[in-house]
């Protein structure tokens, strides 16, 4: 992670080893743009051993491609080539930024697919005026990471009003259980992050709204008054989700929370759950 700070990669080749969680975690950390200057930097993952944990992994960590060692130079040219010249969209979930690898891309509902800077097929062009292809990515970069730190920001902001009223709904008695700190401390984690993602956009003003959050969060993991700090919340999650949805009524809102409520409860029912529902990405 020390070599990607202040750096903006056109590529990315990683050898994953017998413990891949350090790395997965790095590439979470590129698209999320917590690390490194380019999260859209092509990242290709390779293993010795392409077992079903490294696999699902990858693909969980946002990388572009994952290939099996040993590999010649003539097949790692070409699977690069089909990344400079076929490069997926990427999509924005709650806990994802990567490549879209959903079946049926053209599906009703969902995350979007955002098309993203690919610096290395713009370097591959062979444009002698280097510098101003320096600044065309460069400014590429900034305005798609806006992008994607806004959709980002919607997704959380919906996910702690869904979280607040599930939470709240299986609250039972006066102290906080394991699961609901849990809850709570996501919830923080979330607003927390929803002040980083906005503070460069217009809509930075959010932290007016996430900082009450974030304390409503840590009052109600004390046990103080947890339902109406529970009911604060999604309160204040809607008005957040509002403000950074210019178009988007209370009403619309209100209903889409609602719908996404029910059918994780009929989810939760189908599976037998005894607790409080998970969130799933959104």
């Amino acid at each position: 992670s020390q070599r990607l700070k202040g750096q903006a990669f056109d590529l990315i080749l990683l050898e994953m080893r017998p413990d891949p969680k350090p790395l997965l975690s790095l590439i979470q950390e590129l698209r999320q743009g917590r690390i490194g200057l380019n999260p859209f930097s092509i990242v290709m993952a390779t293993a010795w051993t392409l077992d079903d944990e490294v696999v699902r992994g990858v693909v969980q960590s946002g990388a572009d491609d994952l290939m099996g060692r040993p590999f010649s130079t003539g097949f790692l040219g070409q699977r690069l080539k089909n990344l400079i010249d076929g490069r997926k969209g990427f999509v924005v979930t709650s806990d994802y930024v990567g490549p879209d690898r959903r079946r049926d891309p053209n599906r009703t509902g969902g995350a979007p697919t955002s098309d993203v800077p690919n610096s290395l097929k713009a370097k591959s062009l062979g444009r002698t005026d280097t510098i101003a292809v320096e600044m065309e990515i460069a400014q590429a970069i900034a305005r798609s990471k806006g992008e994607i730190n806004l959709e980002k920001a919607r997704r959380n902001a919906f996910q702690m009003i869904i979280q607040a009223r599930l939470t709240g709904a299986a609250l039972e008695g006066a102290t906080p259980t394991e699961n609901i700190v849990a809850d709570l401390r996501k919830i923080e984690g979330l607003a927390a992050e929803t002040v980083r993602l906005t503070q460069a956009s217009p809509f930075s003003m959010s932290y007016q709204m996430c900082d009450p959050i974030i304390q409503a969060s840590q009052a109600a993991q004390k046990g103080e008054e947890m339902a109406h700090h529970l009911s604060l919340i999604a309160q204040l999650g809607t008005t957040l989700f509002a403000t950074i949805n210019p178009g988007k009524t209370t009403d619309e809102i209100d209903f889409q929370v609602t719908q996404t409520i029910v059918m994780i409860q009929n989810r939760a029912k189908g599976a037998g759950s005894g607790t409080a529902p998970a969130v799933p990405a959104k």
